[in-house]
């Protein structure tokens, strides 16, 4: 049997911050395609959410990213 660990709170925080910035973005083109006032405000702040979440994850230690993620302290 395949051992399965639960996900730690930063992992949650991660996919979530990137499920919701993935839902911003495509609201935000369709609020462009359909001239929603609003919509480039969306798309663009779901955007720069997308980049600081990745930016911030390529940019840190493997061990603090792990230490976040999985909660290990290896």
């Amino acid at each position: 049997m395949v051992e399965q660990k639960a996900l730690s709170a930063g992992m949650k925080l991660m996919v979530l911050s990137i499920f919701v910035s993935v839902i911003g973005l495509a609201t935000g083109v369709v609020g462009l395609i359909a001239d929603w006032p609003i919509a480039k405000g969306i798309g663009v702040c779901s955007g720069l959410l997308l980049v600081v979440v990745f930016w911030l994850s390529a940019n840190v230690k493997d061990e603090t990213l792990n230490r976040f993620l999985l909660g290990r302290r290896d």
